[in-house]
Order: C-alpha cells, then sequence, then structure tokens
C-alpha cells in the first residue's frame, strides 16, 4: 500500500518493505526512527529497520519511497556538481609522477612501467596510504583493458567516466537523474537517462560494469545484480563500492552516521550479504574487503551533522571536525590490519564465469 508523504521537491508516496531483501527475514526492530533529511531537503520522517537474521544485518527503509518518485529526491543532490580544481605546484608535480607511477605499476595504465624509477615512485604511494586508496577507486579497481568497454549506472555528471575514457576504456554511463545527465553529455559521454533494469540493453555488451555508492540506493538490488549479471560478458566484473553497515565510524555516530542518508539510501549492507547477492546473480567473488578511503570525509560530516543537532552554530568548530577528520582516517586504516571489516566502504567485485 502506497501512502502520501511530504517531500521538499513534491510528493513522495511510500511503501511497506516488510522482509530482507537479502535473505527474507523480518525485520527485528525500528533501528532508528523518525529520521529526516538533513543533507538535501526531502521532508518527510523515515524509520530503519534492522533484519532479524543475526548473519545478515541489513539496514533498510521501511516504509521506503516508491520506485516511481526516487527522482523527487535528488533535485539538489551533489552529483550535479563538477569536479574541484586541482592546485599545481612543484611538490603537486612530485605526486602526480608517483601517482603515475603507482597506476602503472598496480594496474597497468601507461607506458612507464617496471623499471626501478618507476617501482621506487609507485613504492611511495604506500607512505600514502589515503592517497593510494583513493587511486584504487579512482580506476574503479579495476586492471586497464584498452578498447575494452564498461558501463557506470549512477555515473552522476560523469567525472569518473571521463576518467576511464581517458585511459582507454569505452564508456558509458547510466543514471535517472536528468540535471547530472545532462551534465555527463556536456563532457561528451555517452549516458541514457532512466532505470537500466527498463532500458533493455543487450547481454553480453560489457567487460565491466561498476557501481559507486548506487546499489544502496536501488529498490531492488537483487534484480539489479542479476541485470548486471546478464550485461557482462563471460569473464566481465561488476565493481560494487558501498556504505558498509557494520563501520567502525557507525558505531560511533549512530544516527547522526553519514551512510545512513535517509531516504536516498533504501538499504544499507554489510560485506556477507552482499556477497551473497552477488553470487545469488551468478558471480563469483573476486574480492570483498573494506576500505577507509572515504573515512575523513564521512568522519567530518557526521561530526557536523551530531553537533549541528546540539549547537546553533558550528562554525567555530569546523578546523577541529577536519583534523579530527584527518586523524580518524589514519586511525581507521590502522585498525583495518587486525579488524579488516570495520572500514567505511565495501569494496566487491565478481566476476562472471567463463574464459
Amino acid at each position: 500500500m502506497s501512502t502520501p508523504s511530504a517531500s521538499g521537491t513534491g510528493k513522495v508516496r511510500t511503501e511497506r518493505r516488510p522482509v530482507c531483501g537479502v535473505c527474507g527475514a523480518p525485520s527485528a526492530r525500528v533501528r532508528y526512527a523518525n529520521m529526516t533529511d538533513r543533507l538535501f531537503s526531502a521532508g518527510g520522517q523515515w524509520n530503519m529497520v534492522e533484519c532479524a537474521n543475526p548473519d545478515c544485518g541489513v539496514l533498510w527503509l521501511d516504509p521506503a519511497p516508491v520506485a516511481e518518485d526516487l527522482p523527487l529526491l535528488y533535485s539538489h543532490y551533489y552529483t550535479h556538481e563538477g569536479e574541484p580544481p586541482r592546485r599545481r605546484s612543484r611538490l603537486n608535480e612530485l605526486f602526480r609522477r608517483a601517482e603515475g607511477a603507482y597506476l602503472a605499476e598496480q594496474y597497468g595504465y601507461g607506458e612507464v612501467r617496471g623499471t626501478a624509477l618507476a617501482r621506487l615512485q609507485a613504492a611511495l604511494m604506500y607512505l600514502r596510504p589515503s592517497r593510494r586508496a583513493a587511486l584504487d577507486f579512482d580506476v574503479f579497481y579495476l586492471r586497464a583493458q584498452p578498447g575494452a568497454r564498461l558501463l557506470e549506472i549512477g555515473c552522476g555528471s560523469g567525472a569518473m567516466l571521463r576518467r576511464m575514457q581517458d585511459r582507454g576504456w569505452q564508456v558509458e554511463g547510466v543514471d535517472f537523474d536528468p540535471q547530472a545527465v545532462a551534465q555527463a553529455k556536456g563532457l561528451g559521454l555517452q549516458v541514457r537517462m532512466g532505470d537500466t533494469l527498463k532500458m533493455s540493453l543487450p547481454a553480453a555488451t560489457y567487460d565491466a560494469v561498476v557501481m559507486s555508492h548506487v546499489i544502496e540506493h536501488v529498490p531492488d538490488a537483487r534484480a539489479l545484480l542479476s541485470e548486471c549479471t546478464r550485461l557482462l560478458r563471460p569473464g566481465g566484473r561488476i565493481v560494487i563500492v558501498t556504505p558498509n553497515v557494520k563501520a567502525i565510524s557507525h558505531w560511533l555516530f549512530g544516527r547522526h552516521w553519514r551512510g545512513l542518508e535517509p531516504p536516498r539510501h533504501l538499504q544499507l549492507f554489510a560485506g556477507a550479504p552482499l556477497r551473497r547477492l552477488c553470487q545469488d546473480a551468478g558471480l563469483e567473488i573476486e574480492t570483498s574487503r573494506c576500505t577507509a578511503r572515504s573515512a575523513r570525509g564521512i568522519f567530518a560530516a557526521s561530526a557536523e551533522l551530531m553537533l549541528a543537532g546540539r549547537r546553533r552554530s558550528i562554525q567555530g568548530l569546523v578546523p577541529v571536525i577536519s583534523v579530527g577528520a584527518a586523524l580518524w582516517q589514519l586511525l581507521e586504516f590502522a585498525v583495518l590490519t587486525f579488524a579488516p571489516g570495520l572500514g567505511d566502504e565495501i569494496v566487491c567485485i565478481g566476476r562472471k564465469p567463463g574464459p
């Protein structure tokens, strides 16, 4: 049953979601009640419930927005923003060369690799774990495949898609946000607007399908993963990056954790249920791990959300939050060495069986 709910961008209808979309168990309890959108001004109050299956742990919205009304929640979303300019200096140029060497050695991007100098420059990135994690993400954890076809679902304004095109991939994108699609097309990218499940794209077309912070926004993650498997060529890979519901920062901030983001985040996964969904879709799991790549930004945003509810102004605390966020990210990288499941993001890479 659907009922209207007020939204800052129009009327959003909702529907009950009484069972877990991964294991089918009912919700055990309401984890967070009467949550509001404190980020992008969608209206309404939202409950996030927790799966009763202790081996699952998925959180989801119940009630949740109906699929047809989801675009109403994205009129002010961050995917409309362009990339900030990068500062240039001699030091930045030195690091840029080290970054290029790392991508060449680790993933095969670029022509200069295998030399002693390239290996030394690449090794420098291991002294900067946050930047190294950002570089891994920047290529979607994929080795170079010149001329191979890549589909990004939820491509936003197309910034990452364009970078992959510059690295030799034949790229396409999908997004249901018309403003983001317009920006991506303005970059000369081939991007479709709408729901991937309704596009009837040809089977066995792509060598890689990538989704960065998308699957938590999708009403039927199981159906989407099955469609991605159909779209992949044998041997092709799907890359999924999503918030980790078991992140240590979630434990720290609770209902103020940035990863919750009601009402756009319809469900949140831990590593095990996400792997299960991928396997149910016919994929072999190549990689499933957590990363602290986003820990700095998550900490800062979560701290601001928490403090904003207790103070009239947090402007004077912004420098303190910034320093705390940087230290937190270093701590999280350290924690991952002995508790690998506590990072802010899950990176799951599945492979379609075949040659």
